[in-house]
């Protein structure tokens, strides 16, 4: 299944970047999915229009995660490499973005739950599909 994305219009800055929209499942985004699921989060700060995805860990024993195999499978599915270092005053270590075209992806075509995690958190049914 090809996703449609017809309606996600890449900003100057996303282009700049490198961003990519895969356009099908891989096991590589299905990889990054889940670790957004477990360690990060995805929201808006509607006063300052931004649109936020966070992932972070600890940092005593993740640093090598987050370069190793999060920094290079970011660059395959989505065409760059996330600034990867320590975040919220040195207490995790990983990276936030700021793209309302890669929000939307995220959010509208894969389905992962924007703002607080809550019960309903779970596997997206992109991924359940054969």
């Amino acid at each position: 299944m090809e996703f449609d994305l017809s309606q996600i219009k890449l900003t100057c800055i996303d282009k700049e970047k490198g961003l990519i929209l895969p356009k099908r499942v891989s096991r590589e985004l299905s990889y990054l999915c889940g670790i957004l699921v477990g360690d990060g989060s995805i929201y808006t700060r509607q006063d300052k229009n931004d649109y936020i995805i966070k992932c972070v860990g600890n940092p005593k024993d993740e640093q090598e995660l987050y370069h190793k195999i999060i920094g290079p499978y970011f660059k395959r599915v989505f065409g760059f490499i996330p600034i990867i270092k320590y975040q919220d005053s040195n207490r995790s270590y990983g990276f936030v973005l700021y793209s309302k075209s890669l929000f939307t992806y995220l959010t509208e075509i894969i389905g992962l739950l924007k703002g607080r995690k809550n019960h309903n958190l779970g596997i997206p049914t992109i991924f359940k599909k054969g």
